[in-house]
């Protein structure tokens, strides 16, 4: 199809529709939506509706490729051209049906276009309609469509109201089987589609803009793919040797390629001997999986699917998961075994040579049928086999996880009792209760569990280790160090013992933050002092890279604020600079100098020219060294120890004191005000911003900055890296000249926008919240590679290991290869996470700099820095590798502080003294995310509207390229979320609650979570009211989490003893949430019942009526009046201090009336209308 061909069509159909190119489409959206020329992406920018005086404001007649005489109406609608790649890539009726879609979206804009001003979408009309939506879902409306890129951010109700009335329809249409994820809040789509169909006669502009020749809309599936053949007896003898080699899956994938290129007389025997090979490969899978005959046959026809696509392709997915299923069946029928020489040999034949390792064998089943049962989104088959096998699989591995955790749980348990992690009160029995899960989560996932995996697992929760109350405490080692060496026996082959060296730093910390003195000592004298330290090394380090010779003060003060350190190591370069020059000045006075030749210049006969200078004296030297430093030494001691103190007495106070903190957090802002004040609101005042802008837009500026300060911005660059290039007036002439030639050119002005929506995008992740995100993005990286680091090692381990079955030579080998990888795997282990990885992490690396500033200052006094000019082992190892020994050793080994620092900071969390004083949010999972990381759009959070936001992409591109894997991947991924927001509702809140003596008896059960993309809703199932769930539901507004229940559901049933503890109970979840605002709380803290609320950016909008004006409450935590107005409104504003609440659950338990939350609980379901007591 031409491009002139889609233009005569578009023009019989629509004589408004004019195709443009992007370019012209650009410039008049950014004229018509007064967007800034440094917006990052603009919206709408495959059509739009315009007047036609903007058109030609924009273009030409000859750009619209238009007849000279052909005359345009008065709204015209733009559509972007194809280019000559995209018109020769689809076929006609998929271009026709593209731009079909377009024009009935613009035509629906401009049926809005029309309606009289007073009309259905006047105040009042725009009112009942978002009414009938919802706000919670309005504004998932305006996110989608805000990140679809179908609207600016700034736009307004009635402009967000249209183009969703334009998107759905449009969708409806076009492509209803993307609606439901498209905007996943609507839940009740008739009523919206009443309203649009008010407002728009859909039916007919569908009908209307149907181009010539267009197909009609289809949805479109996933299709069954081509297979590939093999020479047929090839084929079968290759399946007889993997028969002989107890691979039959192989055997039967080979038969059944053969199968395919087969005579006509030998197809159909061989495919049944290929079927016959998977059906032994079911038959071993039952036994493994312990299934009856039903589910062994329901087993087999599924493998047989499988097989029927397993020959396609290079390794394709489903041969992976059938060589899963036999792994299965190898694992269930062969013992493991470890063969360790070394720690035969270091116990004296205490352990054994060949250690069996039971619960490794149940371990690695389940981990390969959670592998199979990730491979499942990629499976080749239809909606029906794949979800008859789904059923399965989960099963079977929902079976193999409960023989796991039902195995490893007591010995968990028992360890962890024996080593004194003992919960003493309901709330650490939860605790308790949720540690040992997700340790059997971390088993689960990985097949392992190491050091720092327990020990951060004990850092988070809130059952800690007791403190160290004795010197045996200390000589045996705290809880976890013997924790630690429990497990290392208990669970031979799954957990994987600390390093010596993790244990003499948990030895070490126990002192310091598991005493009382130490903490004292940390809290209050350490922590500050390291603290000040660094921060006033840093700002001095960043002082001293001015030049001196631009401030000799300010370079003074950088040297006093660095201190001694940087003294001591100028010193010792200034001495191993003298050193060298002096060696090489011996050097060269130890051959006399050459006789000149008559060639020499005369210059070179002058006396003296060649002399040397005289070498100094020893003496001389040193005196010179000792006056340098004695002329800076003792200011600069006194004043940097002043200065230290100082920040430390100011540091302590920020650690220490809340109200200091607070005030010098207000103290900050009304500094930043003042100056934002004083650099923008003043000239503002004085000069409207509307003259600047018309300054701007004028041509004088326009003439100044495109050939006066651009050029001159790219003259300055190349001045800076090139300087000796501008020594030349006619040279820095020239290239100002061509400078502004080349900004001027297209490729000028396109790298110039380019540059500029760089800047933008960088400026918009920052305000998303690019920074803390950046931390939080490099902590889950590194430690994923940290993880993947001792995932490699496991694997080696394992490969290492000797299984039953298996031959004297394989034995032979592994143990030889064991004894040699034992003590690489240690070294390795050692520079990879201690050495290496503190200098990659951009978090570790402050540390580590400075500890290298020591090292380098500290060194050479104590002989710890090794020579570099002529290493003492040189002789011995030869020149070249005691090079390479002496750098590794110079520059990694202040990677040890990075690691120590790191490592200390984790080791803090560890002890109960060390918890925090109040309830606070806890993760959700083992990534990390919190309820508000997984519901807050940013820089690396927001995890759910992202996870939609690449669904409905997946799913846009499997219509048209038909391939729907990426859409069931993130469909998958959608149902974990769900699966871990439910695991959280059970083990944070039910499991609390049926501690409680009133609920023993009914104990509540979480029920389906439902996610959208701003919100989660779920249900809490009581046994005696299984119709009438209660749904709670936690939503994002404006950066803020709001509480709220749904339904009440069996509330109204619950007994006078019931309703306080559940309360209570859920206070508590929604501090765990991080929750700021209850629904319930604020609208029982009003004086009228409210017809709406409305949560905006930093304020809550109250109606007494539908149309009534609203009434706005301000949240400023830092204003006293605002906290003083919202007075028991503000959920986020009433703590519920730890030792309260371990104290309400107490006294619960022992049946006393606890009392002290009553207060806060009671406001969290006063507003919904219980049965009274």
């Amino acid at each position: 199809m031409t491009l002139a061909e889609l233009q005569k069509i578009l023009r019989k159909t629509d004589p408004a529709a004019v195709l443009v190119s992007p370019r012209i489409l650009e410039r008049v959206i950014r004229e018509e939506c007064r967007l800034p020329s440094l917006v990052w992406s603009l919206p709408h920018n495959k059509s739009f509706v315009c007047d036609r005086q903007v058109l030609f404001r924009h273009a030409e007649q000859a750009d619209l490729e238009l007849e000279t005489d052909q005359l345009l109406p008065d709204t015209v609608i733009l559509l972007t051209r194809p280019d000559a790649e995209e018109l020769s890539n689809l076929e006609r009726k998929h271009v026709l049906l593209k731009y079909w879609r377009r024009l009935f979206h613009s035509r629906v804009h401009l049926a809005f276009g029309v309606l009289p001003e007073l009309g259905p979408l006047a105040d009042d009309g725009l009112r009942e309609r978002l009414a009938c939506i919802g706000q919670t879902q309005f504004e998932e409306i305006s996110q989608v469509l805000i990140e679809d890129r179908f609207l600016p951010a700034e736009a307004d109700a009635r402009h967000t109201y249209i183009e969703f009335a334009a998107t759905y329809l449009e969708l409806l249409y076009f492509a209803p089987g993307l609606l439901p994820n498209t905007f996943p809040g609507i839940k009740d789509s008739a009523a919206i589609e009443r309203y649009l169909g008010r407002d728009v006669d859909a039916s007919g502009l569908f009908a209307s803009t149907r181009l010539q020749g267009a197909p009609d809309p289809s949805s479109i599936r996933e299709v069954r793919t081509d297979e590939s053949q093999e020479a047929f007896w090839t084929l079968v003898r290759c399946a007889q040797a993997a028969t002989l080699e107890d691979n039959r899956v192989k055997s039967a994938i080979l038969r059944m390629k053969a199968s395919r290129i087969a005579p006509a007389a030998l197809s159909l025997p061989t495919r049944q001997e290929a079927e016959s090979d998977i059906t032994v490969v079911a038959n071993r899978l039952a036994s493994a999986l312990q299934l009856d005959e039903r589910e062994k046959e329901d087993w087999t026809r599924q493998m047989i699917l499988l097989l029927d696509k397993a020959d396609q392709g290079v390794l394709p997915v489903e041969q992976r998961l059938l060589d899963d299923f036999q792994q299965v069946c190898r694992d269930h029928e062969r013992d493991i075994y470890t063969l360790d020489p070394l720690e035969y040999v270091v116990s004296w034949g205490r352990r054994p040579l060949k250690r069996p390792l039971p619960s490794q064998k149940l371990v690695r089943i389940v981990r390969h049928m959670a592998r199979a049962v990730g491979r499942l989104d990629e499976v080749r088959l239809s909606d029906t086999d794949r979800g008859r096998l789904s059923r399965l699989m989960n099963h079977a591995l929902a079976n193999l996880t409960h023989q796991l955790h039902s195995r490893l749980r007591p010995v968990l348990t028992t360890a962890m009792e024996d080593v004194g992690l003992k919960p003493t009160d309901p709330v650490e029995r939860v605790a308790f209760d949720k540690m040992v899960a997700e340790l059997l989560d971390r088993i689960t996932n990985y097949g392992f569990l190491t050091f720092g995996e327990l020990r951060d697992t004990i850092s988070r929760n809130q059952l800690k280790c007791p403190d160290l109350t004795e010197p045996e405490d200390f000589l045996r080692g705290d809880p976890l160090l013997r924790l630690d060496t429990r497990l290392a026996s208990l669970l031979d082959g799954v957990y994987r013992r600390g390093e010596f060296y993790v244990r003499w730093l948990e030895r070490g910390t126990s002192l310091l933050f598991g005493t009382l003195s130490g903490r004292i000592f940390t809290r209050f004298l350490l922590m500050p002092l390291v603290l000040a330290w660094v921060a006033v090394y840093l700002l001095g380090f960043m002082l001293s890279m001015v030049p001196a010779s631009w401030s000799q003060r300010l370079h003074w003060t950088a040297g006093v604020m660095m201190g001694p350190v940087h003294e001591w190591a100028e010193q010792e370069k200034r001495k191993q600079s003298l050193e060298q020059a002096q060696a090489a000045l011996r050097e060269e006075s130890s051959h006399p100098t050459e006789p000149q030749t008559p060639a020499q210049p005369a210059e070179e006969s002058l006396e003296g020219a060649k002399q040397p200078p005289p070498t100094p004296e020893p003496n001389q030297t040193e005196q010179a060294r000792l006056s340098t430093s004695s002329a800076h030494g003792p200011s600069h001691w006194g004043w940097h120890v002043g200065l230290v103190l100082a920040s430390a007495t100011f540091t302590l106070a920020l650690l220490e004191n809340e109200r200091f903190r607070r005030r010098c957090l207000i103290a900050a802002l009304a500094t930043a005000q003042g100056i934002r004040r004083l650099v923008w609101d003043v000239p503002l005042a004085m000069v409207p911003l509307e003259t600047i802008q018309r300054a701007i837009a004028g041509w004088p500026f326009q003439l100044f900055y495109w050939a006066v300060f651009k050029p001159l911005i790219v003259l300055a660059i190349l001045a800076w890296f090139f300087p000796l290039w501008f020594t030349r007036w006619y040279i820095v002439f020239a290239a100002y000249v061509l400078a502004a030639l080349l900004v001027n050119s297209r490729f000028g002005k396109t790298s110039s926008e380019a540059i500029r929506d760089a800047l933008m995008n960088v400026a918009l992740l920052i305000r998303s919240g690019l920074l803390p995100g950046l931390v939080r993005l490099i902590v889950q990286v590194f430690k994923q590679v940290v993880e993947l680091i001792e995932l490699t090692f496991y694997r080696i381990d394992e490969w290492l290991r000797f299984s039953s079955g298996d031959g004297t030579i394989s034995l032979v080998i592994r143990t030889v290869l064991g004894i040699i990888w034992q003590p690489v795997s240690v070294v390795v282990r050692f520079f990879m996470l201690v050495l290496i990885e503190p200098m990659l992490n951009p978090l570790k690396l402050p540390i580590t700099f400075l500890a290298a500033k020591l090292y380098y200052a500290l060194g050479p006094a104590f002989g710890l820095l090794p020579s570099l000019i002529h290493p003492p082992y040189a002789e011995y190892i030869g020149t070249f590798s005691a090079y390479l020994i002496a750098l590794g050793i110079v520059n990694l080994l202040p990677s040890v502080g990075g690691f120590l620092g790191w490592e200390m900071r984790e080791n803090w969390g560890l002890y109960r003294s060390n918890r925090s004083k109040n309830l606070g949010p806890l993760a959700v999972g083992a990534h990390g995310e919190t309820v508000r990381g997984l519901l807050q759009p940013g820089f690396h959070s927001g995890t759910v509207p992202a996870l939609y936001a690449r669904l409905r992409l997946a799913e846009r591109n499997a219509t048209r390229t038909r391939n729907w894997s990426r859409v069931r991947i993130y469909r998958h991924e959608i149902e974990h979320v769900c699966a871990l927001l439910k695991q959280f509702v059970e083990r944070e809140m039910l499991a609390l609650l049926r501690t409680s003596p009133s609920w023993a008896s009914t104990p509540v059960e979480a029920g389906d979570v439902s996610l959208a993309t701003n919100r989660f809703t779920v249900s809490l199932l009581h046994p005696e009211h299984t119709s009438r769930p209660v749904r709670l539901e936690i939503q994002h507004h404006h950066g803020r989490l709001t509480a709220r229940i749904r339904d009440a559901g069996w509330l109204n049933e619950l007994s006078p003893a019931q309703l306080p503890a559940f309360k209570t109970c859920l206070a508590g979840f929604y501090k765990r949430c991080d929750v700021d605002l209850v629904r319930e709380q604020v609208v029982s803290s009003l004086t009228e019942p409210p017809a709406s609320l409305e949560f905006a950016s930093g304020a809550i909008f109250v109606r007494t009526g539908l149309y009534a004006e609203p009434r706005r409450y301000i949240l400023n935590a830092d204003d006293s009046a605002s906290r003083s107005a919202l007075n028991g409104m503000v959920f986020a504003w009433m703590p519920i201090a730890w030792t309260q609440w371990v104290q309400y659950w107490r006294d619960d338990i022992r049946n006393h009336t606890p009392k002290d939350l009553d207060a806060i609980g009671e406001k969290l379901l006063s507003s919904i209308h219980l049965r009274p007591d």
